[in-house]
């Protein structure tokens, strides 16, 4: 337990600490994206020696191997009963339904792809001790007489599990089977005497339990991400709770005695991550841009040498420059009945790109995946940054409402993606600075059940990332 909790401190030290690393040797900039949408990649720099840029993108691996340990509460109810050789008058003792415990500790292993719905996983508990404690009817005598059955049973667990990804991050439904293989008991059938100051006579039941039990089990968890390892793997604590029912416990003597559990525990489990490379070469003429873009309405993509600051003229200036006409004559209107209209300044831009942040774009209805104009003039600023930045990337996630068939949201996500992409690689930004996915319909923020939400899941996420 002292090893446990080592471990627990250690994970949670690493975890709090490890959100910005620079390593100076091999400069190494390593950052985990702050978008819930995005938290399960890490976005890594390095610079090479012929001053190339490496882009590492890591993602949750697919395979993840630990521990699982816990409790197991549980509810024993059914027919009991045990033969007792010295109590004559009743020698087959009945016992009521109880509550129960135990412990568990065991091996885990899973196979969880990011991009699917469902997975699947194994647990191997190699101990898993239950015990309970029932008592039986007072016994109509002088004595008070009362019997007390005391059990310990331990088993061999075999319990593969189908995995439902749900709706919210992280938060996984499983269920499976259980195979429970008979390792060691022991019964003991006590005698009391509550009438002669509570004497108990041990008397041990040679007895077996069911050598083998077949059950099922369902259950929930969540996967918290603790500790991060050399930009390759990564540690979830995974605290999950599990409810089981499954075949009698001991039938002898014509009993039924069965079992209601519960198992509350945690998972430590460990992963290498899915790592994506991409290089960005050197670029000996780039020029650090100022922080500003102009509208690609004015300068039609290119960026300004400098920051321009348009300031409309007031009228009165502008009436002042107007040239004199020597046509005009004394019936011609004069400069104070003359209507000049005031000029229009040129648009700034509406929005401004700023690394890190996440825009979102909805479309109107579940089976669109164009652009439309709010959304192409948002790319038209993204390109512009990105070329002005060759170092930065953009990040594109597509979403769909739950109006249609698992497949056929992946599908439409993934397609409002590729056509951000598209029009990106369209306007000069190479593939390689473009990461894109579509998550179909596992992470809405709105709620399905009414249109507005449905219209809120309808979306394209972009961010910017330098």
């Amino acid at each position: 337990m002292k090893l446990v909790l080592y471990l627990i401190l250690i994970f949670l030290f690493n975890y709090f600490s490890y959100s910005e690393t620079l390593q100076n040797k091999n400069e190494v900039v390593t950052k985990s994206l702050s978008d819930d949408n995005l938290a399960d990649e890490f976005f890594s720099l390095k610079t090479l020696e012929n001053k190339d840029t490496v882009i590492y993108t890591r993602s949750r691996g697919d395979w993840w191997f630990g521990i699982t340990t816990g409790t197991n509460p549980g509810y024993f109810f059914g027919d009991l009963n045990l033969k007792d050789n010295y109590f004559r008058e009743q020698p087959l003792i009945s016992y009521k339904n109880s509550f129960g415990g135990g412990l568990f500790i065991g091996l885990f292993g899973q196979w969880f792809p990011t991009t699917n719905y469902v997975g699947a996983s194994l647990r191997l508990h190699l101990l898993d001790k239950s015990f309970f404690n029932s008592y039986s009817d007072p016994y109509n005598d002088s004595l008070n007489t009362r019997f007390k059955a005391e059990t310990s049973s331990t088993y061999f667990v075999f319990s593969p599990s189908a995995i439902l990804r749900l709706p919210v991050k992280y938060l996984e439904l499983f269920a499976g089977l259980d195979i429970e293989i008979l390792t060691s008991n022991r019964w003991v059938h006590k005698t009391q005497f509550d009438n002669t100051g509570a004497i108990s006579q041990d008397q041990p039941v040679k007895i077996k339990p069911e050598k083998m039990r077949f059950g099922g089990h369902l259950g929930v968890s969540y996967d918290i991400l603790i500790a991060d390892f050399n930009n390759e793997a990564r540690v979830f604590f995974t605290p999950f709770i599990t409810f089981s029912y499954g075949t009698d416990i001991f039938k002898g003597y014509n009993s039924s005695r069965s079992a209601v559990q519960a198992r509350i525990g945690f998972n430590f489990k460990f992963g290498f991550d899915n790592v994506k490379t991409d290089t960005v070469p050197f670029n000996p003429f780039y020029v650090e841009p100022i922080p500003y873009l102009a509208s690609s309405d004015v300068l039609r993509g290119n960026v300004l040498p400098e920051l321009i600051i348009f300031k409309p003229l007031e009228l009165k200036e502008f009436a002042a420059i107007v040239p004199i006409r020597p046509d005009l004559t004394t019936e011609s209107p004069s400069m104070d009945t003359l209507t000049i209209e005031k000029p229009t300044p040129p648009r700034v831009p509406a929005s401004v790109i700023k690394p890190g942040e996440m825009r979102r774009f909805n479309y109107e209805s579940s089976g669109s995946t164009q652009l439309y104009e709010r959304l192409e003039n948002y790319l038209n600023y993204v390109v512009e940054f990105l070329k002005a930045n060759p170092k930065a990337t953009v990040r594109i996630v597509g979403h769909s409402d739950n109006q249609g068939t698992p497949e056929q949201n992946r599908e439409r996500s993934i397609e409002r993606a590729n056509v951000v992409v598209r029009y990106l690689q369209k306007n000069g930004i190479p593939l390689t600075r473009i990461f894109s996915r579509g998550d179909g319909a596992l992470y809405p923020i709105g709620d399905n059940r009414t249109p507005e939400g449905q219209l809120m899941n309808r979306r394209v996420e972009i961010t910017v990332v330098q």
